[in-house]
């Protein structure tokens, strides 16, 4: 399905779907992949298995997932144009400063990584993975074929934070309507992954995109304000040049 540019195709198509409707101390070699593909019943291709050990043993794959504690999430401000253009929207005194909960957020992320491993079982379990394109270290077939590797514990573990954040979401929420943030918001992506809030994302020029994120079961009210905000900028009209006839 192509994205809509503008809010209010979301909504619709959104209307019509409503009707309808391892964190591992030692390095890794190849006697982990091959216990996975015993679980699995399938082998991998030499190079699968290669890829597999090393991103496993890439720092930056695995990042601060073991420090639950002291890892600190990560929220840049949305710029004055754009709380300018809000306020022109919604009111001045409509604006609020909004700070997220302090959450290791790149850490829960295997949670993330482990319910795109089961999306794609199939996939997986069959061999097709081999048959997309890109199949570099971190590329979607590899992440799928190393999420197998997540231990349970540590899955329990991220997924007691998850609730924690939930509910810390649905207090924060009670403040708020909507929150806005930038294409680089890695904390919203996280958020919104992890605690089901509706999201609608908005193209914003030059290959930027905004994110409006609100009150779960409360669609109407980002797709109202991302309309707003977007017939204000006309900014989903605009088109790359190579697009443009």
């Amino acid at each position: 399905m192509a994205t809509p540019r503008h809010s209010l195709r979301a909504a619709i198509v959104l209307t019509l779907l409503l009707a309808s409707s391892p964190i591992l101390g030692d390095t890794v070699t190849t006697t982990t992949i091959a216990e996975v593909e015993k679980i699995l019943g399938l082998t991998f291709t030499p190079a699968q298995r290669s890829q597999m050990v090393e991103l496993l043993n890439d720092s930056s794959y695995w990042g601060n997932r073991t420090a639950f504690e002291s890892m600190r999430g990560y929220r840049p401000g949305i710029s004055s144009a754009v709380r300018n253009l809000l306020a022109a929207v919604v009111g001045q005194s409509q604006l609020v400063s909004l700070n997220l909960p302090d959450y290791p957020y790149s850490a829960m992320s295997l949670i993330i990584d482990a319910e795109a491993a089961a999306a794609f079982d199939e996939l997986t379990r069959s061999g097709d993975d081999a048959l997309l394109t890109a199949q570099g270290k971190w590329d979607w077939p590899n992440l799928l074929r190393t999420a197998r590797t997540i231990p349970a514990a540590e899955y329990l573990q991220a997924d007691r934070l998850r609730r924690k954040l939930i509910q810390d979401m649905s207090i924060l929420m009670n403040t708020v309507d909507v929150w806005v943030a930038s294409d680089v918001d890695d904390a919203t992506l996280f958020i919104s992954d992890l605690t089901g809030q509706p999201c609608v994302v908005i193209p914003h020029g030059g290959g930027t995109s905004l994110s409006f994120v609100g009150r779960l079961y409360d669609e109407a009210t980002i797709l109202a304000l991302a309309k707003a905000y977007q017939d204000a900028t006309l900014y989903h009209l605009s088109k790359p040049p190579l697009f443009v006839q």
